[in-house]
């Protein structure tokens, strides 16, 4: 049993998978509104996804369980929250944090991972996001979710390709959130990727490598 606190309007995100070789388990999400009303619930195989917009303000739970056939499944597992509205904290040898425009940041996507990323922006920017993989490193199919500083959702792409992209143009102010993570039917691949922002109204910086600038 996990929990977090949240506020009204924001986003929400909480995935969770099996560690390979660690066992039979097959993850089942459930996660609980402060009120106690279930918010939502999956269990898809290796993988696990409840993705909402908070309604409430207060704690919300988390339940982490195995559901397979008769229950009785073991394992060991990975569990992230992606939400707005808070700082970015990176685990030791995971990826996410601050993104800056024109510069490839790199990550990798294990089952059940999510990476979160943001930036800031100006109402009226122009916001492109994309992600692809990174050839030969696994079966990912990366999925690219933007949401606004309110905790809207602003676009999802994820179309079963090595490549995701959300192009929108801002209409508030504000801390934008990226999630990347694998969007693959079945949500259990793996592999790394690279990630780019495009934004009018800020300077470009150019990876080592990369090519771009005036």
């Amino acid at each position: 049993v996990w929990s977090f606190t949240a506020q009204a309007g924001e986003a929400l995100v909480v995935r969770t998978g099996i560690i390979a070789g660690s066992g039979n388990l097959s993850p089942w999400v459930r996660l609980y509104g402060p009120d106690g009303v279930e918010l939502g619930q999956n269990d898809d195989g290796s993988v696990g996804e409840v993705a909402v917009r908070a309604t409430e303000s207060g704690t919300f739970t988390v339940i982490i369980s195995d559901d397979s056939y008769y229950l009785g499944n073991s394992g060991d597992y990975r569990l992230t929250l992606a939400k707005t509205g808070s700082p970015i904290v990176v685990s030791p040898g995971d990826e996410g944090g601050p993104m800056t425009n024109g510069v490839m940041h790199t990550g990798a996507i294990d089952v059940g991972d999510l990476d979160v990323w943001s930036f800031t922006a100006q109402a009226g920017e122009a916001l492109v996001v994309r992600s692809g993989i990174i050839t030969g490193s696994g079966n990912l199919e990366p999925w690219v979710r933007l949401y606004g500083p309110d905790g809207a959702s602003l676009g999802s792409d994820a179309g079963g390709s090595p490549v995701g992209e959300v192009a929108v143009q801002a209409t508030n102010s504000g801390t934008f959130t990226a999630v990347i993570s694998d969007g693959s039917y079945y949500l259990g691949d793996s592999g790394d990727y690279r990630l780019t922002l495009a934004k009018t109204g800020s300077p470009i910086v150019v990876s080592p490598g990369d090519e771009g600038g005036p």
